[in-house]
Formats: C-alpha cells, sequence, structure tokens
C-alpha cells in the first residue's frame, strides 16, 4: 500500500496567510521575491505560482541560481552577486515585493 502525504509546516501556513490575508496577492499581480533559494522563499515563489502571479522575479545568490530556475513558472531570476537590483528594477512594477 503507498500513501502520499503533503508536509506544510507553521513557516508555511504562516507565509499562505501572509498572502492571501495581509498582502492581498491576486491573479495577475507582479511579484519580486527577493532571496527566493531559501526554504521561506521557495515556499513564497510556489505559493505566488499557485495563486496565478502575473509576473514572478526571483532574487538569489549565484549558487542557488539554477535551483531557483527548476521551480518553473519564474519569469527572471537575478544573481544578487553579478547584479545590483537596485539599478535594473523599479519597485513601483511590482504590486508585492517579499524580502525573505
Amino acid at each position: 500500500e503507498t500513501r502520499q502525504c503533503s508536509l506544510f509546516d507553521m513557516d508555511n501556513m504562516i507565509e499562505w496567510f501572509s498572502h492571501r490575508r495581509v498582502l492581498a496577492l491576486k491573479d495577475g499581480d507582479s511579484v519580486l521575491v527577493i532571496g527566493a533559494s531559501g526554504g521561506v522563499g521557495t515556499m513564497v515563489v510556489q505559493l505566488t505560482q499557485a495563486i496565478g502571479a502575473g509576473k514572478i522575479v526571483a532574487v538569489c545568490s549565484t549558487s542557488d541560481v539554477d535551483s531557483v530556475k527548476s521551480l518553473g513558472g519564474i519569469d527572471q531570476v537575478i544573481d544578487r552577486k553579478q547584479t545590483d537590483i537596485a539599478t535594473v528594477l523599479k519597485p513601483s512594477s511590482f504590486n508585492v515585493i517579499y524580502d525573505a
């Protein structure tokens, strides 16, 4: 007998609550996730995808670029060690900026 389960721990529950209730993230929103490679950042990216964000831009370190890209559904991955995000991104172009 094979059983499947899903782990949704307290940190992830907080993220889900933040997305749905506090940030009021909705379909089509543009989202910038700074720190997208950590546990919370990865969950933010995944929840943002599930909600249906129109554009997701993720920021991470050089060593994590490939793993963040592998999450799929991300429009742009920025290597924070190679690029100064303040010079290439305008905060006003995002509905939500999440610094994990």
